[in-house]
């Protein structure tokens, strides 16, 4: 659902637009000046039906992958949890939901600057940074640039991920919820790459990974 508020700019009032996806759900995302912006499942975009003059600003809560329009004379910005991403033309995906531990900035065309309170970071095309929630630490790393946002292409593609991480993304995606009877479990770093599979089958592939016993009591799903 799009739903419309006004927020007080400094000369004029403008009209902002806010755009929620619920759980397993993408949108497509048309902006003023036709940069394009993919919504993931539970996520969040407010933006500007028109930007200013001299600049362009979103906020996201979740994940989005984005194709900016070059404009090198109005740059643009987005707002994340605890960091900003700032681009003049390019393609990338940001992660940034409240509830996970690691949020990130992978791109795959281009060059951005990833700006927070603690570190500065230019990234460019088949570079990714992951910064820690709770401390701000940073990891950069490099990518392969045909993974980034395949989740838009019905894909998921974990790489070295703890299962407490993957189940968080399968919780968006399926509307569930996954209890853990045992750490050790949750903490098993794995690789896995899934394509429109379902729920039963995703977890069948973790088994095989992770080595764990599950039984799914409607929405819950108990790991031991």
């Amino acid at each position: 659902m799009q739903n419309k508020q006004q927020q007080n700019d400094s000369s004029f009032n403008r009209e902002f637009l806010v755009v929620n996806t619920g759980v397993g759900e993408h949108k497509t995302i048309k902006l003023s000046d036709s940069s394009m912006v993919i919504l993931n499942g539970m996520s969040k975009l407010s933006y500007p039906k028109i930007f200013s003059e001299d600049k362009r600003e979103v906020k996201l809560v979740g994940e989005a992958y984005f194709e900016v329009s070059k404009n090198p004379d109005k740059p643009f910005e987005i707002s994340a949890n605890g960091f900003d991403v700032q681009v003049l033309g390019t393609s990338f995906n940001v992660s940034s939901y409240r509830d996970d531990n690691l949020s990130s900035v992978s791109v795959r065309t281009g060059k951005v600057a990833v700006v927070s309170p603690l570190q500065n970071q230019i990234l460019v095309a088949g570079e990714s940074v992951e910064i820690e929630n709770g401390t701000g630490a940073w990891t950069k790393g490099e990518i392969n640039t045909h993974d980034v946002s395949k989740w838009k292409d019905g894909k998921l593609i974990f790489h070295n991920q703890s299962m407490k991480s993957i189940t968080r993304v399968l919780e968006r995606k399926f509307n569930v919820d996954f209890v853990f009877k045992n750490k050790r479990i949750q903490d098993k770093i794995i690789s896995l790459q899934i394509k429109d599979q379902s729920l039963k089958n995703i977890m069948s592939a973790l088994q095989l990974s992770a080595e764990f016993k599950y039984e799914q009591n409607e929405n819950t799903i108990i790991i031991w």
